[in-house]
């Protein structure tokens, strides 16, 4: 169930991505050839009007084909050029362009929205576990979900918040106590001692808590909280991609982070593993790091054609379509490149 949900969830981050590059493109009075979910071949398609809606082979892809975007449509087609993506202004060029982005913000915002709106159970997620401790010698391992513990004098059963866990451990620094975890709906339980004088930084136990979970928001309060959280890990990821690239030439172990679809693929399905809302949550993040992805001014991708739109207003005169193709197809060549080095790294990690 949790892997068809990770792949309907990724398969709908490009549907509205592509939804808004088809949607703009009508509204601004250029005509749509196909709208395709997934990479041929096809294994269906219907026209419907002048646009031909085609599901491909491959899911983890999408596009959208505007008539006109090179001068070649035109001359193949003999139609009016009224129609057509290259005879609209700059501004509906550069609205069909960026209203990918735009529409990947706004998912992540209805998203972070439902998530405010209907909740999600409080609980706290062991996210580190040093080496040699005592949660790693009784077998605790990251990513374990503390349900309860109790020692010989006391129990603290539905554990929902980490400093209560805390200041359980702190009572009983010395005693023995027993936790009660889930890993992957599994109930496991481990019996353990805190050290007197642990190694600075880990703490008794030697683990680090996370709390999950969020309690429930009225409708417009959802969605104020949604757009902010919106805006706040639209930030970090920016930041992120900043610190991504500046330190990619210096220190190029940096490249070891970057996630390639197979990474994306086994998060997802990790964070489903937790509960649909974090699933959910991960796809928010996802969508939002296709807007910053997208919006980067490289070639091949929205920003880098929106920079293109930029350097045809400040000159007064487009840059030829010839040396355009030529930038997009050595920018889209690196693109793939790049995506077959994360897959690799990925599947590396799994093994």
């Amino acid at each position: 169930m949790i892997l068809f949900l990770v792949i309907i969830g990724l398969a709908l981050l490009i549907l509205v991505h592509e939804f808004g590059h088809f949607i703009a493109a009508k509204l601004s009075g250029a005509r749509v050839i196909e709208f395709g979910l997934g990479f041929p071949p096809r294994i269906a398609s219907k026209k419907i009007g002048e646009t031909q809606y085609s599901i491909g082979i491959f899911p983890l892809g999408g596009f959208v084909k505007i008539y006109g975007e090179t001068p070649d449509d035109l001359n193949k087609d003999g139609r009016n050029a009224d129609d057509s993506f290259l005879s609209k202004s700059i501004f509906k060029r550069s609205a069909i362009i960026l209203a990918g982005v735009i529409m990947n913000v706004f998912l992540a915002w209805i998203v972070f929205s439902f998530i405010f709106f209907i909740g999600s159970k409080k609980q706290v997620l062991i996210t580190e576990v040093a080496e040699n401790s005592p949660a790693s010698v009784a077998g605790i391992k990251s990513d374990d979900v503390i349900r309860s513990i109790s020692s010989r004098s006391e129990k603290l059963d539905a554990v929902i918040e980490s400093d209560a866990f805390i200041e359980f451990v702190k009572r009983n620094s010395q005693k023995e106590i027993v936790i009660q975890a889930d890993r992957g709906g599994e109930e496991l339980s481990f019996t353990l001692q805190g050290r007197k004088n642990p190694p600075e930084g880990e703490g008794s136990l030697g683990i680090v808590l996370t709390g999950i979970g969020i309690d429930k928001k009225p409708f417009f309060s959802a969605l104020y909280e949604g757009g902010a959280a919106t805006l706040s890990t639209l930030w970090m990821i920016v930041n992120g991609f900043i610190g991504l690239f500046g330190n990619m030439f210096t220190n190029p172990d940096v490249l070891k982070s970057v996630a390639g679809p197979v990474g994306i693929f086994s998060l997802a399905t990790k964070a489903g593993s937790f509960g649909f809302i974090y699933l959910f949550e991960f796809i928010a993040l996802i969508s939002l790091n296709l807007a910053v992805l997208n919006f980067i001014p490289f070639p091949a991708l929205d920003g880098g054609r929106f920079l293109f739109l930029i350097i045809e207003w400040i000159r007064g005169s487009a840059i030829s379509m010839r040396l355009q193709n030529i930038i997009n197809v050595a920018g889209f060549a690196a693109l793939i490149l790049l995506v077959i080095f994360a897959t690799i790294q990925d599947i590396t990690r799994l093994l």
